[in-house]
């Protein structure tokens, strides 16, 4: 959900990199990102020994600009000319992104629109992509992802059962895509469907997120962007 804000700031200053704190989560996301300086990590149940370890390290940087999306505290702790948290900006209501591009903009020199959410891809992930979606799959692959990062996001696994079932004329493989957390539930999907599985839940996810036909891309310098 931040990708667009971070699209806006380096077309706003091209010439800089921009260094990211990410749980581990998203780390394998923005790991590819080309105008990424340095990714921090920030274990968001480790306590305070983990906040003071990553403030030591960023603290070693004078930034230009601090621009904290979650957070209303961190950029008072570290180095920098300017500082910019969500309680200083009003943020509209809607989907996050437009909510992040809000706090971003405090930074940028003219508005502007919403940019297109985007993955960024290495030249291994590619490669992964290529071998797992080969041509015995077919060219029509229906993509779930049954899980998310809290239960309140999670549409009963069931539910998923009957779309593919309505689905499945339509398609030639069923992908099914998620984490670790998400086995059981792909295990269901992949015994109670009749169409052949490619199952590539658990460690295989992080590099599994180029299965799309058809998504507008460019190449970059460092890696491939994808738009959502």
């Amino acid at each position: 959900m931040t990708t667009p804000a971070l699209r806006a700031l380096h077309d706003a200053y091209p010439d800089h990199l921009i260094d990211i704190v990410a749980d581990l989560r998203s780390s394998p996301l923005l790991a590819a990102c080309p105008y990424l300086g340095r990714l921090y990590h920030r274990h968001k149940e480790a306590g305070t020994a983990d906040i003071l370890r990553l403030v030591r390290g960023l603290r070693r940087i004078y930034y230009t600009a601090i621009v904290d999306l979650r957070t209303d505290f961190l950029p008072w702790l570290l180095r920098g000319e300017r500082r910019i948290v969500r309680w200083q900006r009003k943020t509209p209501e809607g989907h996050a992104t437009a909510r992040h591009l809000a706090v971003a903009g405090a930074v940028l020199p003219t508005p502007v629109e919403l940019p297109y959410a985007e993955v960024w891809t290495s030249d291994a992930d590619d490669e992964f992509a290529a071998n797992a979606l080969s041509a015995q799959h077919g060219d029509r692959i229906l993509a779930i992802a049954p899980g998310a990062n809290w239960p309140g996001k999670i549409w009963p696994v069931a539910h998923y059962a009957e779309l593919i079932a309505h689905a499945s004329r339509e398609f030639s493989t069923l992908l099914i895509l998620g984490g670790a957390a998400d086995l059981a539930a792909a295990d269901f999907l992949a015994a109670t469907n009749q169409l052949p599985v490619l199952n590539l839940t658990g460690p295989k996810f992080n590099r599994a997120v180029k299965w799309s036909r058809g998504i507008g891309h460019e190449q970059t310098q460092r890696a491939r962007t994808y738009r959502i």
